[in-house]
């Protein structure tokens, strides 16, 4: 059986660019092509437009929420019983403050999950609503935007070629340049001619090398030393302070060290890696000079019963100006958290109604995909799970995209579907601040100066009309681009 000209034109090009996921079995290691659409998908142009636009508003959000420990302590209170990443991530944070946290500094790397919401009737127009917001170890930036020229490349020699309705995509370089400016912030923040490096803490046998090493690459090009140390044996020897004022020093394999100016996670998201050893080591480096991208505070602050908290007028106001909170209220969908409170209660009513669960999805506070319960599943699940443990979880409005979008999907696991598809376009910001003195008054909202604060780029992934997860690694959704419709 022939191949399709299109679908091998597409994997020579991924091969020869290294959009590639790393398989690794035993000793051996192969690369195999990222999930892709065939082309670019049609997107709303004002949507597009809208979400960027919110972007530096939820920086600054989350740059806030960071940075208030009261108010993330009471948002968590549940979760922190509950929950044994939770827990162990707060516990390293309340060690790692006692012990005396020197770097004030902090930055973000974030990424703001959005699809589109039809219109409900022909009269309506069709908005945005917000699936989810990412402040930990935020991946796929490379990956759009290497599918992104690549379907600009073939639109070109298209006929005719379209290429002026698909938006630039340069979320790789803006993740480098704002890595850059936080670098150079940290060499001026501390003074003298010092040997400073990044380092990108990732995990062993890792499969999503394409999507971290171009960020490494990509400084070094800059004239900036990064450094990929993996999570484990490898951090533990070679990481340490390097005077009382707790610079943090990697040990290169000549011997030397080097100080660290940021540290990047790409590892840490996973309850299994914070055993003993994770545990000490995390609280190493949080109580290090080394500005953290997140801090322990900025990883807690991404559990989804923080992003319900967020979807309420009186929490949100703590953090922001009415007329910024107002935006981001008209994106959120309706959440409802599964604790014991009157909402929670209410919450609970509609999962375990067969009659009502079908609009709702059930999200646990876990990173990565995979892991969320849909419609007609979640009463049998919730039946099966300890009641105390429900509070881990937000119930959350399923959002009605439009059925008339489609297009091609090339799968690894699935192989070729054509047919309708939903789409989740996500949006690249960066952040930096600095975390002030905390005022006795918690009226007064959290004391945050914000440094650096823009939108760095953007990522769309499609996923067939009758699937529900969207992870590309998963098999399930593939990176896209976006070209942009009235």
């Amino acid at each position: 059986m022939s191949i399709d000209p299109r679908v091998a034109a597409i994997h020579d090009w991924q091969v020869a660019n290294g959009s590639l996921l790393k398989r690794i079995t035993g000793e051996n290691a192969e690369a195999y092509p990222v999930n892709v659409a065939l082309k670019p998908s049609h997107f709303p142009r004002a949507c597009f437009v809208h979400a960027q636009e919110l972007q530096t508003i939820f920086n600054r959000l989350y740059a806030a929420v960071s940075s208030d420990e009261a108010w993330l302590e009471k948002a968590l209170s549940n979760l922190l019983q509950t929950d044994t990443l939770a827990r162990r991530l707060w516990d390293i944070h309340k060690e790692a403050k006692r012990d005396g946290l020197v770097q004030p500094i902090s930055m973000g790397v974030f990424r703001s999950d959005y699809m589109v919401q039809d219109a409900a009737t022909p009269n309506d127009r069709q908005i945005i609503k917000q699936v989810e917001f990412n402040t930990f170890s935020v991946a796929g930036g490379v990956h759009a935007n290497k599918i992104s020229d690549m379907h600009r490349l073939f639109e070109r020699i298209g006929s005719p070629p379209s290429t002026d309705l698909m938006p630039l995509n340069d979320t790789k370089d803006s993740i480098v340049a704002a890595f850059e400016r936080a670098h150079r912030l940290y060499a001026r923040e501390n003074g003298g001619d010092r040997r400073l490096a990044v380092m990108m803490v990732v995990q062993p046998n890792n499969f999503n090398v394409c999507d971290e090493c171009p960020i490494v690459y990509g400084l070094w090009y800059r004239g900036i030393p990064c450094y990929r140390v993996e999570w484990g044996d490898q951090l533990e020897t070679s990481v340490s302070y390097g005077s009382s004022s707790k610079e943090l020093l990697l040990r290169l394999l000549d011997g030397e060290s080097m100080e660290i100016s940021i540290v990047y996670y790409r590892a840490g998201y996973e309850e299994k890696e914070y055993d003993q050893f994770g545990c000490e080591i995390r609280c190493i480096i949080e109580q290090s000079r080394a500005i953290k991208c997140p801090s322990i505070l900025g990883h807690l602050s991404t559990m989804k019963v923080i992003q319900q908290k967020l979807s309420e007028r009186q929490h949100l106001e703590h953090f922001l100006n009415p007329e910024d909170a107002e935006k981001v209220l008209a994106v959120c969908c309706e959440m409802f958290p599964m604790d014991t409170s009157e909402m929670g209660m209410k919450a609970r009513s509609l999962a375990l109604d067969r009659s009502t669960a079908p609009a709702y999805v059930l999200k646990p506070s876990l990173e990565g995909g995979g892991n969320n319960v849909y419609g007609n599943d979640i009463p049998g699940y919730l039946g099966f799970e300890d009641e105390e443990s429900w509070s881990n979880y937000i119930l959350m409005a399923k959002i009605q995209p439009p059925k008339d979008v489609t297009n091609t999907l090339l799968s690894c696991k699935e192989g070729v579907y054509e047919g309708g598809i939903v789409s989740e376009l996500g949006i690249f910001g960066a952040c930096v601040w600095k975390t002030l003195p905390q005022d006795q008054d918690e009226r007064a909202g959290p004391p945050v100066q914000i440094l650096e604060d823009e939108t760095i780029g953007f990522s769309l992934k499609s996923k067939r009309w009758d699937v529900d997860e969207m992870s590309v690694v998963k098999g399930y959704g593939c990176f896209d681009s976006p070209k942009l419709v009235p």
